[in-house]
């Protein structure tokens, strides 16, 4: 026996815990991976059971251990599919609004084009009103511009590809659960 803390870290044990199985103290069950001592062959056996048992494809078909955590990771799953689906909902709910205020602003900007080469722009008050009302405009078209609205869609993109992924690893959970049923 090399080393019993990988020994231990296999079988998911803690080293101390394992020597505790072999009826001793952690030291002693050190001595046994330094090679001052052997294991008894019982425990020899042992080891090798447990090892064949958690290789084998079988077992986790069986495990109770199995099925709880694949029934945690898929309500984890659930939970954050619900979470994907308000967000693209909140996205879907946003964009319009986001698209037809772009549009009023962008308007408001070709307007603006329009009335400055005017006669309007030449009488001075005027001309300061057209600057502020391009100031105004050009704020809000900072705010629900072409770059926001790509944001959004680019977003929303990405939750509907991260929730075909989620439902994918769901599929195979719940595929994984079928052969573990009958515990």
């Amino acid at each position: 026996m090399r080393n019993p803390k990988s020994i231990a870290a296999l079988l998911g044990i803690t080293q101390e815990d394992l020597s505790l199985l072999f009826g001793g103290h952690r030291s002693r069950f050190s001595r046994y991976g330094s090679g001052f001592s052997k294991l008894p062959l019982w425990a020899l056996n042992l080891i090798d059971g447990v090892v064949r048992f958690l290789f084998d494809p079988e077992t986790d078909k069986h495990s109770k251990a199995v099925e709880h955590q694949l029934s945690v990771q898929q309500a984890a799953i659930e939970d954050m599919i619900a979470e994907n689906e308000a967000a693209i909902a909140r996205i879907k709910l946003q964009l319009p609004t986001v698209k037809a205020k772009n549009q009023y602003y962008l308007n408001g900007m070709k307007s603006l084009e329009f009335l400055s080469a005017s006669e309007l722009a030449a009488d001075e008050e005027n001309a300061a009103i057209l600057r502020s009302i391009r100031f105004k405009t050009s704020q809000g078209l900072q705010s629900f511009g072409s770059d926001t609205i790509f944001r959004l869609e680019h977003r929303l993109e990405l939750l509907e590809l991260q929730k075909l992924l989620l439902e994918a690893e769901l599929l195979k959970i719940r595929r994984a659960r079928e052969n573990t049923e009958g515990i």
